[in-house]
């Protein structure tokens, strides 16, 4: 087997198992790979699994970020994931001050209540 080929499968391999393990700068990742543990047997290329799980491990700057998740809802002030409830509430606000009724300042109050908005 020629080295060039040889040379190929590796970062075939490499790259794959890369891919595969969350690593997203995969170029660095094999520029900074410790590759001493990697050898070819019957034209097979072997102990790149474990330079992928060390790299992995010890460099977690290479692998792709996860969004953060969200869990449960801020409490106190009103939270509205599409923001559409506080639009709302800004109409109903506009309404009750420019008409002064008082069914118009009792709607805005009950829709703050609804939203859980409170200042």
């Amino acid at each position: 087997m020629e080295q060039e080929e040889k040379v190929s499968r590796f970062e075939q391999k490499f790259r794959e198992l890369a891919e595969n393990s969350n690593i997203e700068y995969v170029d660095d990742a094999l520029k900074l790979a410790d590759l001493s543990g990697v050898y070819f047997e019957d034209d097979e290329v072997l102990g790149v699994e474990e330079v992928v799980k060390d790299l992995a491990e010890n460099k977690p700057f290479l692998l792709r970020k996860k969004a953060p998740t969200i869990i449960g809802r801020p409490a106190g002030r009103g939270y509205d994931d599409n923001g559409w409830e506080m639009a709302l509430l800004a109409d109903y606000a506009k309404k009750a001050k420019r008409t002064g009724k008082m069914s118009d300042r009792v709607a805005y109050a009950q829709m703050k209540r609804k939203i859980n908005y409170y200042r």
